[in-house]
């Protein structure tokens, strides 16, 4: 059974599916692991839950909430705009927070 439940932005979900079919098995097998690990994927970045995975040239950034075992991947970017990425989702960390809080509310068997 999985540890972390795995959310995602409409930001992700719409870079995803422009991305080629090789790269998004490769983000599906990479979120199976997320729901087992949550925290221990990924490289941290600035703070200890904004971390990033790296896969064909690209960065995978996700949230990780250990105290609601939860998971929420916000985006995919290049090396070129990562740190706009990253600057875009700390300004926006309260905001998802609170959208990782109502999506548990709504279906707490996510």
């Amino acid at each position: 059974m999985a540890e972390y439940r795995v959310l995602k932005t409409g930001e992700f979900d719409e870079s995803f599916y422009r991305l080629n079919s090789i790269a998004r098995k490769r983000i599906g097998r990479f979120l199976d692991q997320l729901q087992d690990k949550g925290g221990m994927v990924g490289k941290p970045l600035s703070v200890p839950f904004i971390r990033e995975k790296k896969f064909n040239g690209n960065r995978l950034y996700f949230l990780v909430y250990v105290e609601l075992k939860a998971v929420l991947v916000v985006g995919i970017s290049t090396k070129k705009a990562q740190s706009v990425v990253i600057a875009g989702v700390k300004a926006k960390l309260g905001e998802y927070r609170e959208m990782v809080l109502h999506m548990l509310q709504e279906n707490p068997y996510l």
